[in-house]
């Protein structure tokens, strides 16, 4: 489950030649939400980078170094990048380590057999990266530059307070009270000392069957499944009326969409719709509807979970 946490907006996985397409097929069938989005090209590589939260590159090292060089653009927004030889054999993460990049490597090497290659402090002392807190709490860095100095004093044996947060599982260094010189905090307006993680506002997106039942329990609990603090969710949204029960049941505004309203979202990294929705000629109703609710400068924050008669997705917006 935690490796889902981290990549709530799911893994692309890319060939870099047609010989590697057969490995990129046998890594997307063993990995939970991930997209074999085919062979090495300009706008599959910048779709990956823009729409996911890891990107597996079958190809060199070297070869993936000049992939990230190209594409990337700001630290703690470009997925996590793992690079795999066509053989199998080493499974390296290329760039952001600590978010998610070291999980993956580990995800892939298991899945085929191979090695990943870990060479980052924090995995070298057995802590868990601050970066997963920012995945966790659904939340972004306010400013990642002081990562380096906060990242220093726990290596150096240091903890670190967190205000306006339990801190989750596995952060044995970060605590609720003690003597700290440095605060995690969920909120902004930091001090030096304070490192801020700013609380996306979130909206929900529901896609159903006529034939589903319960979804004013099941959907909250697919949400508390990924870790969505239901505290921050400000809406639910979808093209039937059904799903309104979930709002009332968190007493929350809904928001009906219709089809042509959702076809108008013009949005880069929607899934692709199931068969029966392109059928309607719909292209998608869970992420279309959480974007399209949360309005603009929204980021899909977790692709469409499906459970059996109905998906659920998740957007979040930053309140600037």
């Amino acid at each position: 489950m935690l490796k889902d946490l981290l990549f709530p907006r799911g893994v692309a996985v890319i060939a870099g030649s047609k010989k590697g397409i057969e490995l990129a097929k046998v890594v997307n069938r063993s990995l939970k939400h991930s997209y074999f989005l085919g062979e090495y090209s300009e706008e599959v590589v910048r779709q990956a980078f823009k729409c996911f939260d890891g990107v597996i590159l079958i190809m060199s090292f070297s070869g993936a170094v000049r992939v990230v060089c190209k594409y990337s653009t700001k630290k703690g927004e470009d997925p996590a990048v793992v690079a795999v030889d066509s053989s199998g054999k080493f499974a390296i993460p290329v760039v952001n380590s600590h978010w998610g990049g070291n999980e993956l490597a580990s995800l892939v090497a298991n899945s085929v057999g191979g090695s990943a290659i870990l060479n980052t402090q924090a995995e070298e002392v057995g802590i868990r990266p601050l970066e997963h807190l920012a995945k966790l709490l659904y939340a972004k860095f306010e400013d990642v530059g002081k990562l380096a100095k906060v990242y220093s004093h726990v290596l150096d044996g240091g903890i670190l307070c967190a205000e306006n947060f339990d801190p989750p599982s596995g952060f044995d260094y970060v605590v609720t009270r003690g003597n700290c010189s440095f605060t995690v905090k969920l909120g902004r307006g930091c001090k030096e000392d304070e490192l801020c993680l700013i609380p996306y506002e979130l909206f929900v997106g529901v896609g159903l069957k006529d034939e589903a039942r319960d979804i004013e329990d099941r959907v909250p609990g697919i949400l508390a499944q990924y870790g969505v603090p239901l505290s921050r969710v400000k809406g639910i949204a979808s093209i039937k009326e059904r799903a309104k029960s979930v709002a009332d049941k968190l007493n929350l505004p809904f928001r009906l969409f219709s089809v042509d309203e959702l076809n108008s979202l013009d949005h880069d990294c929607l899934s692709p719709p199931s068969d029966k929705l392109r059928e309607e000629g719909i292209r998608g109703v869970a992420e279309a509807s959480a974007l399209m609710m949360a309005g603009k400068g929204a980021r899909l924050l977790l692709r469409k979970v499906k459970a059996h008669d109905l998906t659920v997705a998740v957007a979040g917006v930053v309140d600037v």
